[in-house]
């Protein structure tokens, strides 16, 4: 299924999560902490991080950006006995995908970290798809800083929030498809 990496310091609760994720035929590595998770972090790539929040050696906000940083598209969850509404909502501010808090319902778990890998294929899905667009339309900018230019730019930025049929005309190779394409990105 997906690719998850567990970051608790209690090794108990690190095998019974990763006994609970392999059921669904995850891929799991484990993790004692935050410095043991950076490491990891930095050579391999996860499609969620299932992490406690209060550790000796850091806390799992440490872990969240060592993932995103790594990969932007990595889901990840905070598992965590502390609980409070300030953390899961700092936790979702910095990017988490997912709070839940001990003791746990393994079920719960389990399609928590199924929603975060379908979340995670689908934002790596999403950038290939846009770099795709991009390379075939071109560049998605119209170059020049003539007054004419300028004009043109401002008149798309006009009519391109608008629901309506624009007629854009001129001389063969002056850029009608450009225009266009420039007022359907905005």
């Amino acid at each position: 299924m997906g690719k998850v990496l567990i970051v608790d310091d209690e090794p108990s609760m690190r095998r019974i999560l990763a006994a609970n994720l392999r059921l669904d035929s995850h891929i799991v590595v484990e993790a004692a902490g935050v410095v043991d998770a950076t490491a990891i972090l930095a050579r391999e790539d996860f499609d969620v991080v299932l992490t406690d929040q209060k550790m000796p050696d850091g806390n799992g906000l440490d872990v969240l950006q060592a993932a995103k940083q790594g990969d932007p598209a990595t889901s990840v969850i905070f598992l965590t006995a502390v609980g409070t509404l300030e953390l899961a909502v700092e936790s979702m501010k910095e990017g988490a995908f997912d709070f839940l808090t001990k003791p746990f319902v393994p079920d719960a778990v389990r399609a928590a970290v199924k929603r975060a890998c379908e979340h995670s294929a689908l934002l790596r899905e999403n950038a290939v798809l846009r770099t795709a667009v991009l390379q075939m339309e071109g560049p998605d900018e119209i170059f020049g800083e003539s007054e004419g230019i300028r004009a043109v730019r401002e008149t798309i930025a006009l009519v391109a929030p608008k629901d309506t049929t624009v007629l854009i005309t001129g001389d063969t190779g002056t850029g009608k498809e450009l225009v266009a394409r420039q007022g359907n990105r905005i």
